[in-house]
């Protein structure tokens, strides 16, 4: 009985010392994969939903599930976090900002810091959902975007 409760404690230990972090939180921490670029686009139509145009960079091998994960990181620990309500100094005078639902992700994977697109993946509910034709203005404006940051940064 003995033998038995040493590795159970041990294991324990391990996983106080190493934490509990998402897969894709490890991943980005060992240089897989890094945010390029992410910015929230609103519907003039409707304040309370709002869509996530997101880059991410492929520093190392990953495959499709490693990719949903990064997805999955997204919408449930990175999302949430930048969710802001309540007052908000904008420029010297206090807004009121309700919190919005994020109803729609779309992603572009890049090839290291190459324009070499990996993946398109449209993501809504924790899954990849098929594009749509009408989708493709999407990944156009997030490339486009890419590329107009990458210029100005080299300055």
């Amino acid at each position: 009985m003995k033998k038995m409760i040493q590795p159970g404690i041990v294991f324990l230990f391990l996983l106080l010392v190493t934490g509990c972090s998402h897969k894709a939180a490890a991943l980005q921490e060992n240089g897989v994969w890094e945010e390029r670029n992410l910015a929230f686009v609103h519907d003039p139509e409707n304040f309370e939903e709002e869509e996530v145009d997101l880059s991410i960079q492929v520093n190392q091998e990953m495959t499709e599930n490693d990719m949903l994960s990064v997805l999955d990181y997204y919408e449930n620990e990175v999302f949430p976090e930048m969710q802001v309500e309540g007052s908000v100094d904008f420029g010297g005078k206090m807004v009121e900002v309700q919190k919005r639902k994020i109803t729609m992700c779309y992603v572009v994977f890049y090839k290291g810091e190459t324009d070499e697109v990996l993946k398109e993946i449209k993501y809504i509910n924790g899954q990849s959902v098929p594009a749509e034709k009408e989708d493709a203005d999407h990944f156009t404006r997030l490339k486009m975007r890419d590329r107009t940051e990458d210029e100005s940064t080299d300055e």
